[in-house]
């Protein structure tokens, strides 16, 4: 079974990195694509190839993939069967869920819900990115190259 495990990914943090870990364990890594959406509607801080790069240097051995326009017609057009979606609290579920049936309703494919770490699962790229543009340190919520990159970029706007 292939599975795609989608998102903006900007920047990559712990929560993404133990999802794809997981995913990763439970359907065997070469079966595990992580999807990088190019959604012209949000404003990066990397664009799509820098966000590949930062994603590659977490793993020895990954699938990643940058894509625009629907999730679903992605996964029917590569063959993919499901897609992973990690949730970190309610208000997760509550967007998830219904996403998950219009998807499967539209496609036929079906999502699988990865329960986030409870440790690092109040974390989010939008407040990774809030905190280093006030200087603050993020080491505990992203690999140290993303920080790294974060603070290139970010510091000092």
């Amino acid at each position: 079974m292939k599975v795609l495990y989608p998102g903006t990914f900007d920047p990559v943090t712990n929560g993404h990195i133990d999802i794809i870990k997981r995913a990763q364990k439970l359907f065997d890594w070469e079966n595990v694509i992580v999807g990088i959406s190019m959604n012209s509607d949000k404003q990066t801080v990397f664009d799509s190839v820098e966000r590949e790069g930062l994603i590659a240097r977490c793993f020895d051995n990954i699938k990643i993939h940058a894509y625009e326009g629907l999730t679903v017609n992605y996964c029917k057009n590569y063959g993919i069967d499901a897609i992973i979606r990690g949730v970190r609290n309610q208000l997760d579920f509550e967007y998830e869920f219904p996403m998950a049936a219009v998807n499967r309703d539209m496609s036929g494919i079906e999502t699988v819900l990865v329960m986030a770490n409870p440790a690092i699962s109040v974390v989010s790229s939008s407040m990774v990115k809030a905190i280093v543009k006030n200087r603050g340190l993020v080491y505990k919520f992203v690999p140290k190259h993303v920080q790294e990159a974060l603070e290139e970029r970010l510091s000092y706007e």
